[in-house]
């Protein structure tokens, strides 16, 4: 009996070891999965807010520049601060006197002479005390320089003494350059805006961050994004609350995994629930990731369209008319272009109010629209004048297509007081050998000038 006794306490033994050996395998087994599952989670949560994070910064970056080429391509601005310096007109327009009504919270505005001098600084609402490289230290002539080559308005992202700023810069020149002849270059308007409470308030609540700061250095368990300078400096970090649905998976786990030493069954239920659960909480920050680019994508075409008649502005003309050059130089077609000016416009909206205006241009833009085909672009450059870019233009084309918008634009606007008359002006012209858009658009404004003078409700073609 003993023997027997003895082969069946080792049996047991056996079993017993081997159900705990089973146990203990797919304990571990488990709990290696869950540390995983964690830490992709975390590791994937934490990459969708820096994706968030970075196109918060790029956003703003791309309004600073926007909003500083608004300023300084300006007829106005050219003449007040480069044909002749006038202070009292740069208070009035982006100094001391209006600089709590600006539509963001900005730390400094400056305007650098062609010799590189500062001529007009704000910082904190206040007149500068100094040069901007006072302000910018080293930081400051790179941008200047860059400002000055540069066509379009130049962004960056600074790091001064330490403390992240971000700056938009533009070189100061007409809006339309023909009417003062010879055009002084060198002249650079710049925005200054500090990444402060000011700023990251409003990053907070539009991107979904938590606690979202500024911090020189990363604490433990924060989410983080490295702000780099434009010489390459490190400029701190921006930090939030992370989500981290890892630690929320561990901590779920807990009950389950205790219960797998007991029961194996029980213990795979729970695992297979709470990877469902960490898949839906995946989809949850895959999801705010894509609003995020979404909201992004919407502030780039905002920034390419004129909000009132929702045509392209001049940048998203500029953007846009890449593609039809493109195919035309590969189609071995030329380029036309149509400038078009209201007729009699002021004197209607000085009468009956802007907003009777604005509905005439949201119409005359419908109008232009319909006119044309579906690869050829409309544009609104600003006040009553409009643009129409063509792909395979040739002359007779262009002068059918001036006529019949000459004729769609002179019909009558119905308003509420009654039929209303516009008309418009227009002036053509093709693509020539080695020119740009603005040469295109430059004929075709001198024609329009043409058109005018010949007495209106007409066209003109360019030389």
């Amino acid at each position: 009996m003993a023997p027997v006794r003895s082969v069946i306490s080792t049996i047991l033994r056996q079993i017993l070891a081997a159900h705990l050996v089973v146990t203990v395998l797919l304990l571990s087994g488990f709990g290696a999965f869950v540390l995983h599952q964690s830490d992709v989670l975390n590791r994937t949560a934490l990459a969708a807010e820096r994706h968030r994070a970075d196109g918060a910064i790029r956003a703003r970056l791309v309004q600073l520049a926007n909003m500083a080429s608004d300023y300084a391509v300006w007829n106005d601005a050219y003449e007040h601060l480069m044909l002749r310096f006038d202070g009292e007109w740069a208070d009035r327009q982006f100094g001391v006197d209006i600089w709590n009504d600006l539509p963001f919270r900005m730390q400094g505005a400056f305007f650098i002479d062609p010799a590189g001098v500062t001529r007009y600084g704000v910082w904190r609402g206040q007149t500068a005390g100094g040069g901007i490289d006072t302000y910018l230290g080293d930081q400051a002539q790179p941008l200047i320089a860059a400002a000055r080559r540069s066509h379009q308005p130049v962004q960056r992202l600074l790091s001064v003494r330490g403390v992240p700023f971000l700056a938009g810069a533009s070189s100061v020149r007409p809006t339309s350059e023909e009417q003062y002849g010879r055009i002084h270059h060198g002249g650079v308007f710049i925005w200054i805006e500090a990444i402060d409470d000011d700023f990251i308030a409003p990053v907070a609540r539009d991107f979904l961050f938590d606690d979202l700061r500024w911090q020189p250095a990363v604490g433990k368990g924060q989410g983080d994004l490295a702000l780099t300078a434009a010489d390459g400096s490190a400029a701190g970090y921006l930090t939030w609350k992370g989500d981290r649905p890892g630690d929320i998976l561990l901590h779920r786990a807990a009950l389950p995994a205790a219960a797998l030493v007991a029961v194996c069954l029980l213990a795979s239920l729970w695992q297979a629930r709470l990877t469902r659960r960490a898949a839906q909480m995946l989809r949850i920050e895959q999801e705010k990731a894509l609003v995020a680019a979404a909201l992004t994508d919407t502030l780039k075409q905002e920034a390419n369209t004129d909000a009132l008649t929702l045509l392209l502005n001049r940048r998203g003309l500029a953007h846009a008319s890449a593609m039809i050059f493109a195919a035309a130089t590969e189609s071995n077609t030329t380029v036309g272009a149509l400038m078009i000016d209201l007729d009699r416009f002021k004197p209607i909206n000085d009468q009956f109010g802007h907003a009777l205006g604005d509905d005439i241009l949201r119409e005359v833009a419908r109008r232009l629209t319909g006119c044309v085909r579906q690869q050829d672009l409309v544009a609104r450059l600003g006040g009553d004048e409009f643009v129409i870019l063509l792909s395979e233009a040739d002359r007779e084309g262009l002068e059918l297509l001036a006529s019949r918008i000459v004729d769609t634009l002179g019909f009558p606007y119905r308003c509420a007081g009654g039929p209303v008359t516009v008309g418009a002006s227009l002036g053509a012209a093709l693509l020539g050998d080695g020119e740009d858009l603005e040469d295109l658009i430059a004929r075709a404004d001198l024609a329009l000038f043409g058109a005018k003078q010949a007495g209106r409700a007409g066209w003109r073609f360019a030389a």
